[in-house]
């Protein structure tokens, strides 16, 4: 029975920190102040990953969304997300960043500022010097002009280009072929090949 005075003991306290205060001082003293906070400026919006690295300089370039299966689009200095598989498409005029987001498509590019395939067995030609090209697919085949800046986190990937500037793979088992130039590689990847 010794449970009891302890269970009296808590009950005790706990109803003596829930009485309400009856000191004169507490009564009549105001609230403690609101601290004061200065008011946040407002956050001007984020562009997309696509028009900043293809931004013609003059805001956010607008994106064409495709879902077409064929055809040829023109791409009025736009950039161009491409969804679906088996897209074989003509990309037509100045494009800016051209996202390719399925298996199996097949596009020619006229002009394009870059390129991003997230896709398998992409296949993908153009004769346009590209600032960037980002390749997370696998298995594909590309043939494009000069690369500024070429990632390669895919695999299996097959890409000849007239010249790169410099490339990262983290991707394993791709071959890269450049005509002339040497490329600064940071290969990060396992049994990746580049040539001339």
């Amino acid at each position: 029975m010794t449970l009891r005075p302890l269970f009296y003991l808590s009950w005790l306290a706990l109803a003596a920190c829930t009485q309400p205060s009856t000191s004169s001082a507490d009564s009549t003293a105001a609230p403690p102040a609101a601290p004061q906070v200065d008011p946040v400026p407002p956050v001007a919006s984020v562009p997309s990953v696509a028009s900043m690295q293809a931004g013609d300089g003059h805001g956010e370039r607008e994106t064409l969304s495709v879902t077409s299966t064929t055809g040829t689009i023109n791409c009025e200095n736009r950039n161009v997300d491409i969804t679906g598989q088996h897209a074989t498409l003509i990309l037509r005029g100045h494009c800016g960043m051209i996202a390719l987001l399925g298996a199996y498509g097949n596009l020619q590019i006229e002009h394009a500022e870059g390129l991003r395939v997230v896709g398998a067995n992409a296949q993908v030609v153009t004769t346009s010097d590209l600032k960037t090209v980002e390749i997370f697919g696998e298995r594909g085949t590309f043939q494009v002009g000069h690369i500024d800046e070429l990632r390669v986190p895919g695999r299996e990937t097959r890409l000849r280009a007239l010249s790169i500037r410099s490339a990262t793979l983290h991707g394993s088992n791709n071959e890269i072929t450049q005509q002339d130039g040497t490329a600064v590689v940071e290969d990060y990847g396992k049994d990746n090949r580049i040539g001339s």
